[in-house]
């Protein structure tokens, strides 16, 4: 425990402040995108808040490593709970916003000119509504029945997981067939779609590559017990959940178009700000 805390608190220290900054840009950007669709929008609000609450989880994890560095066990039982709940929580919703957009992807795709018609922001808000409940249900499960809980959260992740691949493979197989037709082609715009599915699909495989070690290490350490090494490697998994949160606006400022160009302009308006405050104290009042 003091090894990982040794080496690891400064980086989460620093990355939660960056991951802060990222996230409030992410908003701002899906505000200012005008030419983004509504339903998009409610998508990515859900996912940014999603992530930057898990980003903000942050805190607790180095008060718990604190706790395990100083063999301070009030520290340390008082912040584990929180902690997990809240990071229970906030993953879950992630999870299940993310399986909602490789759903409405799907739709997208499939019901072409129909799609705004039937994918309505109401719709869309009761998925999303939805999610929440589910997350915060299964989250509160655990103070009443552990097992029950833990049951339930396995199954909520196995339908989301084999839910969102299906709906990427089905998508990608449909985009390689061409089996879109040429009436349609005139009003749906292939390449942007491509685009935007290969990104959220890339956002869905970080999500995978930086949980699914966690839940394997938390299956063993129910099964076998906790122990010195299990804690340890338990740490690090949580210390690569983590940085999902630092990936996810990267991936979203890299690949979506919009908000890159807003995010540019975010970040230029922010230094150009600094700059003009840093001149002024520079130069001083004038007689």
């Amino acid at each position: 425990g003091y090894f990982l805390f040794h080496f690891c608190s400064p980086e989460l220290i620093v990355c939660l402040h960056f991951i802060s900054h990222q996230k409030r840009n992410v908003f701002i950007n899906s505000r200012c995108c005008k030419s983004m669709y509504s339903v998009t929008k409610a998508l990515f609000y859900s996912l940014a808040f999603s992530d930057l609450a898990t980003g903000l989880t942050q805190p607790l994890f180095v008060a718990y490593l604190l706790g395990v560095a100083w063999d301070n066990a009030w520290l340390y039982c008082t912040v584990a709970l929180p902690f997990s709940l809240t990071a229970l929580f906030f993953s879950m919703v992630s999870l299940r916003t993310l399986s909602t957009i490789a759903v409405d992807r799907y739709l997208a795709l499939h019901l072409l000119t129909r799609y705004k018609t039937v994918v309505t922001v109401k719709l869309i808000v009761a998925a999303l509504v939805l999610g929440w409940l589910i997350s915060a249900f299964c989250t509160v499960s655990i103070f009443f029945n552990f097992k029950f809980a833990k049951i339930v959260v396995d199954i909520v992740i196995f339908i989301c997981i084999v839910t969102s691949l299906y709906c990427y493979r089905r998508n990608f197989i449909t985009l390689r067939q061409q089996k879109l037709h040429v009436q349609a082609l005139r009003s749906f715009q292939v390449e942007h779609y491509r685009k935007s599915l290969k990104s959220m699909f890339i956002i869905f495989c970080l999500f995978l590559l930086t949980y699914i070690p966690f839940f394997c290490i938390l299956v063993f350490v129910t099964i076998e017990g906790f122990g010195s090494t299990s804690l340890f490697i338990l740490d690090v998994s949580t210390l690569i959940v983590m940085a999902n949160s630092l990936l996810n606006p990267v991936v979203y400022c890299m690949r979506v178009q919009d908000l890159k160009v807003e995010a540019i302009r975010v970040i230029h308006s922010i230094f150009f700000c600094l700059q003009v405050i840093w001149c002024k104290k520079e130069v001083g009042p004038l007689p």
